[in-house]
C-alpha cells in the first residue's frame, strides 16, 4: 500500500491534508503544488541514485511518461513481432482439446474425449448416440491444393474444422490460412461453413480477418471434392498466448508488462468490430482470448465459424464454457446481442487478471463496466457495441488521468459522477460558511436565513442554533411548520 501524499501548500487547513484518490487534498480541497525542479526527487541536491518522479520506480504502473493514444483515444500497442512463420505450425497434426460437441441432433454427447488417461483417438463412436466420427485430417504437409497452395503444416483446429498453414506456390513469400470441416458429414458444422463463407464475402473491416478466394480441392483420401477457404495468415501472439505468458516473455514481447490500458484498447478494437458485426445482422458468439491475435500494433479477429444471423434461434450454437453467459438462459432465451457482449466482459475480465491494475477509481469503474457487461439479468446488460465501447474508453480516460495526474480526471459517467468540480482549475473550492456569510449559515442574509423568511412569509426567524429554547425560536418554528 502506497504512503498518502501530504498537502505542502501553506494555507492548507488541515496542516497538513492528505491528497485523496481523486488528487485533491482533503482540507484544502485543490491540487498539490507541483514541486520546483530543484526540490522534485532526483533533481539537482538529491542523494544518488534517488529515482526521479515519474520514474520506474513511481508506482506499480512504471515510467509516469504518457503513452501516446491513436486517432481514436486508444493507447497504441506495443510493436509485436511476427515470429518465423516456418516455425508458426507443427508437422503433426494436434486433435482439437477438450473434443467436441456430437453433431447428431438431440445428442448432447462429446466425441473426441480420452478416457482411462488415454488420449483420443482420431476416429471413433459417440457413447451416446453411436454415431461414427473421424478427426484425421484431409491434408499432409507437402499437398498442393488447387494446383495453387502448398500444405506447410497444421495450425491449431478451429471449432470444426482443419486449419492448415499454406504458402502460394506463384508467390512463395505470401503465406496463407486454409480451412477446411473436420467431419464433412456433419450436416450442422457444414451449414455453419457455409454461413461464414458468405459472410467472410462481404466483411470489410480492419480488424476482422480477410477471405482471399475458396479452392474447390479432391484429395486422394476424398469421395467427393471438398471446399476449402482461403484466408489471409496473420502473425503474431493470440491474446492467450499474451496472457499465459510468462513476465519474462512479455518484457520481450511488449517491452514491459501487459498494462489495463493495454486490455481497454483490446476490448475497444473488438467492439469496434462487434458493432460492425451487428450492424450487419450477425452476432459472433465465440469470443474468447484465442480468437484475437495481436500483430504488429494491430488486432485481427479470427475463426468466424460460429457466426450466426442475429435472428437464428434454430441453428447450432458455437461458444466457449467460459465465456458465454450460463446454460440455462442460452437454452431459454438462446443469443442476443447482449450475449456477444456477455463474452466479451468475460474476455476482458480474463486479460484483466494478468494485467497490472488500473489506477485507484478506475480500477472499480472497470470492474464495474464488467459486471454490468456479464450481468445475470441481460436487461441488465449493455445494450449495443457502441455503448459498451464509449464506456470502456470512460474508464480508460479516467485511468490515465489518475495515472498521469492530467488536469480534468473524468469518471466513467455511467457508474458515478465527474470527480471534476466546475471550475475546479481555477483555484480553490471555497467553503460553506464564506457562501452562507457565517458559520453554518445562519446569519442574516445567509441561506437559511434566507430559507426561514420565506416560510415564514418574509419575517426574519432566528436561527434554533442561535437561540436555542427561546419563545420566539418556538413560535418560529410553528409558523415553519404551519401551526398557529
Amino acid at each position: 500500500m502506497s504512503t498518502p501524499r501530504e498537502c505542502v501548500r501553506a494555507d492548507c487547513p488541515g496542516k497538513p491534508g492528505v491528497i485523496q484518490e481523486t488528487g485533491f487534498c482533503d482540507a484544502c480541497l485543490r491540487r498539490p503544488l507541483r514541486a520546483r525542479p530543484e526540490q522534485a526527487p532526483g533533481g539537482p541536491g538529491a542523494p544518488a541514485g534517488a529515482p526521479a518522479e515519474g520514474s520506474a520506480a513511481d508506482g506499480p504502473h512504471g515510467p509516469a511518461v504518457k503513452e501516446p493514444l491513436d486517432r481514436d483515444g486508444l493507447v497504441v500497442l506495443p510493436y509485436v513481432v511476427v515470429g518465423d512463420v516456418a516455425k508458426a505450425a507443427t508437422p503433426e497434426a494436434r486433435l482439437p482439446s477438450g473434443g467436441r460437441a456430437c453433431p447428431t441432433a438431440g445428442c448432447d454427447g462429446r466425441i473426441g474425449i480420452g478416457y482411462g488417461g488415454r488420449p483420443p483417438a482420431e476416429e471413433g463412436f459417440c457413447v451416446d448416440c453411436g454415431r461414427r466420427y473421424t478427426f484425421r485430417p484431409r491434408l499432409r504437409p507437402s499437398d498442393r491444393v488447387g494446383e495453387h497452395y502448398e500444405v506447410l503444416g497444421y495450425l491449431t483446429p478451429g471449432g470444426f474444422g482443419w486449419v492448415y498453414l499454406a504458402r502460394d506456390v506463384h508467390n512463395p513469400e505470401q503465406r496463407v490460412v486454409l480451412k477446411t470441416m473436420i467431419d464433412p458429414s456433419d450436416e450442422a458444422a457444414r451449414t455453419i461453413a457455409e454461413a461464414e463463407r458468405h459472410l467472410l464475402t462481404t466483411l470489410r473491416h480492419s480488424d476482422i480477418v480477410r477471405i482471399i478466394t475458396f479452392e474447390h480441392h479432391r484429395g486422394e483420401q476424398d469421395a467427393e471434392p471438398v471446399d476449402y477457404l482461403v484466408m489471409e495468415y496473420v502473425g503474431g501472439r493470440s491474446l492467450r498466448e499474451i496472457v499465459d505468458a510468462s513476465d519474462t516473455e512479455l518484457r520481450a514481447l511488449f517491452g514491459g508488462p501487459l498494462d489495463i490500458g493495454h486490455v481497454i484498447t483490446y476490448g475497444c478494437k473488438i467492439l469496434g468490430a462487434f458493432e460492425y458485426l451487428h450492424q450487419l445482422g450477425w452476432l459472433y458468439c465465440d469470443m474468447k482470448p484465442d480468437n484475437v491475435i495481436h500483430y504488429e500494433r494491430e488486432i485481427k479477429i479470427i475463426d468466424l465459424g460460429g457466426v450466426r444471423r442475429t435472428e437464428d434461434h434454430e441453428s447450432r450454437l458455437v461458444y466457449d464454457e467460459r465465456y458465454a453467459p450460463p446454460a440455462a438462459e442460452r437454452h431459454s432465451r438462446g443469443f442476443h446481442t447482449d450475449s456477444d457482449l456477455y463474452t466479451v466482459g468475460r474476455t476482458l475480465a480474463h486479460l484483466a487478471e494478468r494485467a497490472l491494475p488500473a489506477k485507484a477509481l478506475a480500477a472499480r469503474s472497470f470492474g464495474h463496466l464488467v459486471a454490468r457487461a456479464t450481468h445475470m439479468r441481460p436487461e441488465a446488460r449493455f445494450t449495443s457495441a457502441a455503448q459498451m465501447s464509449r464506456q470502456l474508453w470512460e474508464v480508460l480516460r479516467e485511468h490515465r488521468a489518475l495515472l498521469y495526474n492530467e488536469e480534468f480526471p473524468e469518471r466513467s459517467t455511467l457508474f458515478a459522477p465527474t470527480a471534476e468540480l466546475f471550475g475546479a482549475d481555477l483555484g480553490s473550492v471555497l467553503p460553506l460558511a464564506h457562501w452562507s456569510g457565517r458559520p453554518r449559515g445562519s446569519g442574516p442574509g445567509g441561506p437559511l436565513d434566507v430559507m426561514r423568511r420565506f416560510v415564514s412569509g418574509g419575517r426574519r426567524v432566528p436561527s434554533a442554533a442561535g437561540r436555542a429554547g427561546s419563545r420566539e425560536d418556538a413560535a418560529a418554528h410553528g409558523a415553519v411548520a404551519g401551526r398557529p
